[in-house]
């Protein structure tokens, strides 16, 4: 919702400017999560950089319309999107802090192997992942599985080739089952200590 996205954007008003931001989309490995249908990379480019709403995919405004407008249009944070990055990790295999932080460095390694990351130093990285996020409670429609089995929205460290990596982890979906695309708020929640 819009309230989280209030106190994310609270950082950025101290500060203005630009603000880069690497979204990478996480999909992890598991029968359920391989075929899931999940957003397009040009669903979720629209989800974080569209400058106007959008009725399907974020009618409130997208994280980059957000921050322009909780800090008086002093920040922008604008997204450059990974395509979707298999990794050889389950969900459930990642689901607390320590191992998610593995499979963030596997995708890490496959985005770097594949000449995906540009060598640009990024302002925020944000991890979009395939599963249903953990703060939704409920049972995962098409794994099975609680909430202490999935990701919970956070932030944290890495450390990869050689740099400390600050980012924020959400889910790409909304709920506890479906197709429908994350909400603006949680994202942008996750940004606001690193941007």
């Amino acid at each position: 919702s819009s309230g989280m996205a209030v106190r994310a954007a609270a950082a950025l008003v101290r500060t203005t400017g630009r603000f880069t931001n690497l979204v990478i989309l996480l999909r992890f490995a598991g029968s359920e999560q391989t075929k899931a249908t999940l957003p397009t990379r040009q669903q979720i480019s629209t989800l974080m950089n569209s400058p106007t709403p959008d009725a399907n995919i974020c009618p409130t405004g997208s994280v980059y319309s957000a921050y322009r407008e909780y800090s008086y249009g002093q920040a922008e944070v604008v997204s450059s999107i990974t395509p979707w990055i298999r990794i050889g990790r389950t969900e459930r295999a990642s689901a607390n802090r320590s191992t998610f932080r593995r499979a963030l460095w596997q995708a890490l390694t496959v985005l770097h192997r594949r000449h995906l990351i540009d060598g640009r130093n990024y302002d925020a990285v944000t991890i979009l992942h395939s599963g249903y996020g953990a703060e939704h409670g409920g049972k995962d429609c098409r794994t099975g599985a609680l909430p202490e089995e999935r990701i919970w929205a956070h932030s944290g460290t890495i450390r990869w080739n050689r740099k400390s990596i600050r980012y924020g982890v959400s889910s790409a979906l909304w709920g506890f089952c479906g197709q429908d695309i994350a909400r603006v708020g949680m994202i942008a929640h996750e940004i606001g200590p690193f941007a």
